[in-house]
């Protein structure tokens, strides 16, 4: 069983009576609405009663936050995400997901739906359909309005009423006290200060977020000054939003409170923070929030986690979402809600090129990494850039290829691309860049149409204008069509008119380098010219050893184990294999797992254990269909697999073989990983 929940990072408190009549509602139905207003603890009430269940799911407990994301058709994505599912086919993400819960009893936990209702409705009802295994638990402002689903309304604490004689008998006072003994080390709650927090409580409306906001403010002013300065007037506070419902107003009201005992940088640092979709790095803050009026990030933004405004969770930050909005309606207050969208899109749009140009070198694990901790980022500021227009959009998505092409998002890649080419200037550098991109994500998506057209509109444009960079990638991308589309002899010429515009650009040491010389030894190997290939392979090898580079040179390892195996060398070919995945599920590059377990698969049929070949099929085939075509389509480089999978049947039989194979289709992905290793 898999649990994959946020941990708790401070203590529960109360909320007994919900968590009891929650768990009777997931009892009796499929799906569950946690509701209430923004501030109550809608999360920690869905994540506590998750925990609570988990063993009662055999494939888990699965926790998909939404709230960063403000991409409708995105959404499929990152609930695919939140599951491990690395979809890159063309296949709609519903039916993907379908698929993949069919057979499945796991718990979907989905986190903040409210901004996306309408498309989460349309999901959920479609899933639950579709998988009879799958229970759903969501929490939102408002609900999905799906017709199974059951709803759990939560209200703000119980406000303590003033002449009570058992304050901590409220649990709006005990979370209060908890807070300040988190914030303030030996504070003590006597019994002026109780009702001091008593007071703070009430007004602040029981609200569980106000009241830990409030907690914050405790290293600067006693709770006696905190619960003085929360008097009525609170016009300021709600300022622009007294057409909301009554119960939002009270939560700005306790938003809005905290922000009035902020200083000027503070605030100000808390609405420009504002710009990121989730959790940010502190140099990520520095770079897209400081300016002359806030010129050092660190220090304000230390206070801000100290008074509980921004979250901290290792060495990242975020405001939580009533916070996040709060802060963004002062943005706007203060006019600078286009400067900081500027100020972010340029950011990522600065790290992007960065990954392009450092690619080919040592640092790829550490530039994996920030792609799949960015990638809320990288979508904002590609909807941004995509909504300007003009070449800085196409830019933006070509930096990116490394991302679409390398690192398992070539759906998402796809998605932005085109929108990338719809919205932006059709002649130039920047367009003929983004088209070779195009060619590059369709041809590992099997849709070799689309990528020769890509790719030769590419080359015309860069052609026309005498970009001798951009007709080498592009001809880099149609000697992979050649490849994959049954002509590997026409390979070598095309890469060899690839590497001479490449160096007469001076562009010749990049990634494509290494691709060019990946694409020359699989011809090779398809053509049955193992010795070229191998010298070939051994060149590549020296060159990503040199760069300290690890992606290609995995691609390689996967090349060479493939001729140790044709020269019998099976337990070399076995180690090479393994080798490459090692390097592939680290960078999340499914293609490459997908290629290295097909080929493991046919080492471990010459070693004799037809059981296990099969098995490694079926979970090679379940990541194939990923990408919407078993080994993109290609007749050579399916060939190995075909043989491979007539000597199993000749050993197991077919329903031996077909039982094997299911087995490894509906493996888990941390089951295929440890299997494969």
């Amino acid at each position: 069983m898999t649990v994959n929940l946020p941990a708790e990072t401070s203590s529960f408190i109360g909320r007994k009576d919900e968590l009891d009549r929650l768990a009777a509602l997931l009892a009796d139905s499929r799906l569950v609405t946690v509701t209430g207003p923004p501030g109550v603890g809608k999360t920690r009430i869905a994540l506590r009663a998750a925990a609570d269940r988990a063993a009662a799911y055999p494939d888990g407990a699965w926790f998909a936050e939404l709230s960063p994301e403000q991409d409708a058709n995105l959404l499929g994505s990152v609930v695919a995400r939140s599951l491990g599912l690395r979809e890159q086919s063309t296949r709609p993400y519903e039916r993907v997901l379908a698929e993949y819960l069919a057979g499945k009893r796991l718990l979907l936990v989905l986190d903040t739906c409210e901004h996306l209702v309408a498309v989460c409705a349309t999901l959920v009802d479609g899933l639950l359909a579709a998988a009879p295994g799958l229970q759903v638990l969501t929490t939102s402002r408002v609900p999905l309005d799906v017709p199974s689903e059951k709803l759990l309304e939560v209200a703000p604490f119980a406000r303590p009423e003033p002449e009570s004689d058992d304050l901590l008998g409220y649990d709006a006072v005990r979370l209060f006290v908890e807070r300040a003994r988190d914030r303030v080390p030996g504070w003590q709650a006597g019994e002026t200060a109780l009702m001091a927090v008593g007071r703070l409580c009430r007004r602040l409306d029981g609200i569980p977020l106000g009241i830990e906001l409030a907690a914050g403010h405790l290293h600067a002013l006693s709770a006696e000054e905190l619960a003085d300065r929360l008097t009525d007037p609170f016009d300021l506070l709600t300022a622009g939003y007294r057409g909301g419902p009554a119960r939002h107003r009270s939560f700005r009201t306790a938003v809005g409170w905290s922000h009035e005992l902020c200083t000027p940088q503070e605030r100000l640092l808390w609405a420009r923070l504002s710009v990121f979709a989730g959790s940010f790095h502190e140099q990520t803050a520095q770079a897209v929030c400081a300016d002359d009026r806030l010129p050092e990030v660190a220090p304000v933004l230390a206070e801000l986690v100290r008074k509980s405004i921004v979250t901290r969770t290792g060495d990242r930050h975020r405001l939580l979402d009533g916070i996040r909005e709060y802060g963004h309606d002062w943005l706007r207050e203060l006019g600078e809600e286009r400067m900081m969208r500027t100020s972010h899109l340029a950011h990522f749009r600065a790290m992007a090129e960065r990954l392009d140009r450092e690619w080919y070198g040592p640092n790829q694990i550490e530039w994996a990494d920030w792609a799949d901790a960015e990638l809320a980022e990288i979508r904002l500021a590609l909807d941004h850039g995509i909504s300007h227009g003009g070449t800085a959009c196409l830019d933006l998505v070509s930096s990116c290829w490394i991302i679409w092409g390398a690192l398992g998002q070539m759906r998402e890649g796809r998605y932005f691309v085109e929108r990338a080419l719809a919205a932006g200037p059709r002649e130039g550098s920047s367009y003929a860049r983004a088209l070779w991109v195009l060619g590059w994500i369709t041809v590992f998506q099997g849709d070799m149409a689309l990528a020769e057209r890509s790719s030769q509109q590419a080359l015309a444009e860069a052609r026309r204008i005498g970009d001798e960079e951009a007709m080498g990638h592009a001809l880099v991308r149609l000697g992979g069509v050649r490849l994959f589309s049954g002509a590997p002899q026409k390979v070598e010429e095309v890469m060899y008119e690839a590497r001479k515009h490449l160096a007469a650009a001076g562009a010749a040491e990049t990634i494509d380098d290494l691709v060019i010389d990946g694409g020359q030894a699989m011809a090779f190997i398809f053509l049955g010219d193992l010795e070229r290939a191998w010298g070939v392979l051994q060149d590549m090898h020296a060159k990503s050893r040199k760069k300290g580079e690890i992606w290609m040179r995995a691609f390689g390892d996967l090349f060479r184990s493939q001729l140790m195996l044709a020269r019998g060398d099976v337990e070399g070919a076995d180690t090479a294999g393994r080798e490459l995945l090692t390097v592939k599920w680290r960078l999340g590059d499914v293609l490459g797992v997908a290629m290295g377990a097909d080929h493991l698969a046919t080492v471990t049929m010459a070693r004799g254990d037809a059981r296990s070949a099969a098995w490694m099929h079926g979970a090679a085939e379940r990541l194939w269909l990923t990408f919407g075509l078993t080994a993109m389509g290609s007749d050579e480089l399916a060939a190995p697999r075909v043989a491979t999978a007539e000597r199993a049947r000749l050993v197991l039989g077919d329903g031996g073989y077909e039982r094997a194979f299911e087995e490894g289709f509906a493996a888990s992905l941390d089951e295929v990983r440890e299997r494969l290793s």
